[in-house]
């Protein structure tokens, strides 16, 4: 959501037309999910994108609930196991969740400034879809997640930007004459696990040039 987001920004300011939009959009997109190896809730959030800026593209109105229903097929026919994995059950149960609930509860919350009544909305109608899958798998609850999820999503992109800046400038082995330590950072964990991998990345780079 984060990379269409900023492709449509940066698309819209070249003022192409629809079609044009679509075509442009998507390529970076199923060339980042397959970067990424394919996760379910990668492959879910692209699909899901292309076909809307097809659909847009061709003026069709677009219903969420269709395409995550296109995106869950998808999936099932390339990858028929995945109905059992619990990633692809907890990614479609939230999504689920956003389209079905976020616009009943927001409408029960008063406005906040910057519109954070959406995210908040958002926040909880995610976990009161994952709540039955959270309980059957882990038999616990996680209140809290409710608040970290209002952190998560705008440092998620920061983070991204990060990896992407990491991504750039690594393998730099001589600086000044000096000997220095290369911190290499895979893309596929950045874009998958993001925040946990880079931290632990970037540590441990730190750790092993200070030992050296």
């Amino acid at each position: 959501a984060l990379l269409a987001g900023g492709l449509l920004v940066v698309l819209r300011r070249l003022r192409l037309s629809p079609l044009q939009t679509a075509v442009v959009a998507s390529a970076p997109l199923v060339f980042y999910a397959a970067f990424v190896g394919g996760e379910v809730p990668v492959v879910r959030a692209t699909v899901m994108a292309v076909v809307f800026l097809l659909g847009r593209a061709i003026d069709l109105d677009a219903d969420m609930g269709n395409l995550l229903g296109l995106a869950a097929g998808y999936l099932l026919v390339e990858r028929p196991s995945a109905i059992g994995d619990l990633s692809f059950q907890l990614s479609f149960a939230a999504t689920l969740g956003l389209i079905l609930l976020t616009p009943r509860l927001c409408s029960k919350l008063p406005r906040l400034p910057l519109r954070a009544e959406l995210a908040v909305a958002g926040s909880v109608a995610a976990q009161a879809a994952l709540l039955p899958l959270l309980l059957a798998h882990f038999h616990r609850l996680a209140p809290a997640a409710v608040v970290l999820n209002l952190l998560a999503v705008p440092l998620s992109g920061v983070v991204l930007a990060l990896g992407f800046l990491l991504l750039l400038v690594g393998g730099l082995a001589l600086l000044g004459g000096h000997r220095v330590g290369i911190g290499a950072l895979e893309f596929g964990f950045m874009g998958g696990s993001m925040g946990s991998v880079v931290g632990e990345k970037i540590a441990r780079a730190a750790e092993r040039a200070v030992e050296r």
